[in-house]
């Protein structure tokens, strides 16, 4: 199976709640169908730039209430918040982070991919996106 980096739209609040340690599991409705290698985050409003980049532990697969009680106390939202991202599912994914770096200088995207149209779930980012990101400066780890 091919490895692939993404990039994950959220909201700045569940970012800085990654990366302070608070949230240990992104949760998602969809996957990509290839293995993920790195996950850049791109905060949506009002930041609009790619703030940092998570390494994964594990993904849980399952049904809402499974996931919820593997996640409830790191996944950064209360039960009722679940439920309603839930909504219907059958199926969530729960994407566990061993390691969350924030970027010294956010990227804005829009500067190296004219293009960039920010993602409903996730995307494979382009090659003039990918080519940008491993020149910014790290901060220390911070999970």
């Amino acid at each position: 199976m091919i490895v692939r980096d993404i990039v994950l739209a959220i909201k700045p609040k569940y970012a800085k709640k990654i990366y302070s340690g608070e949230k240990q599991f992104e949760l998602r409705r969809k996957l990509p169908h290839s293995l993920i290698n790195h996950v850049y985050l791109y905060e949506s409003r009002p930041v609009k730039k790619i703030t940092g980049c998570l390494t994964l532990k594990q993904v849980v697969t399952g049904s809402p209430d499974k996931v919820w009680q593997i996640c409830a106390a790191t996944c950064g939202l209360d039960k009722s918040a679940f439920e309603l991202y839930c909504g219907a599912r059958q199926v969530i994914y729960a994407l566990e982070i061993s390691y969350a770096t924030k970027f010294a200088e956010p990227l804005d995207p829009y500067t190296v991919f004219p293009r960039f149209v920010p993602p409903q779930n996730f995307i494979y980012p382009p090659t003039a996106l990918v080519n940008n990101l491993p020149h910014l400066p790290l901060k220390e780890s911070l999970l």
